[in-house]
């Protein structure tokens, strides 16, 4: 082999390590390019994932207080039933209202409970339960309006029953 013919083949082994320096920053700069996408697309995942899990945490406590609720109401009509079955069972519609407060006050958890009879302008207490005396003195009597009903009521008549 010549100088001449050495030096060529010394020129085309650095043309070929060139080349290939410039194939290995091309694949590697492609690399780092995709490597950033991959970290950006799992970043994304991850972010999905918590608003998932912050979705999925809401929907169970929806979930959740609706069945409290559908409990809650479940109870309330039952309690509805024995009322219903009690009127029909009591011979005194006395006894009817006053077991109906009663009942009516525990079911709604309140402290007392009124049924009022409507008549013209004002409405009439009929019977309470858990009134004190001065405070029934108070409600005997209310104005129509202190319903807040902005339909009008039919006005039934009233018969008087024991």
């Amino acid at each position: 082999m010549t100088f001449g013919n050495a030096l060529l083949a010394l020129g085309t082994c650095l043309t070929d390590i060139f080349i290939s320096i410039a194939v290995f920053e091309d694949l590697r700069n492609r690399i780092e390019d995709s490597t950033a996408e991959l970290h950006g697309a799992i970043e994304t995942l991850h972010g999905e994932i918590e608003e998932r899990q912050k979705l999925e945490d809401d929907l169970r406590r929806v979930k959740d207080g609706l069945a409290e609720r559908l409990v809650d109401e479940g109870q309330k009509l039952a309690a509805l039933y024995d009322l219903t079955f009690m009127g029909s069972q009591t011979p005194s519609t006395a006894d009817v209202l006053d077991a109906l407060l009663k009942k009516i006050s525990e079911i709604m958890t309140g402290q007392f409970a009124c049924f009022y009879i409507v008549e013209s302008a004002h409405l009439r207490l009929e019977k309470h339960h858990g009134l004190t005396k001065e405070l029934a003195q108070v409600l005997e009597n209310l104005p129509a309006s202190w319903l807040a009903i902005t339909v009008p009521l039919p006005v039934m008549p009233v018969t008087a029953t024991s």
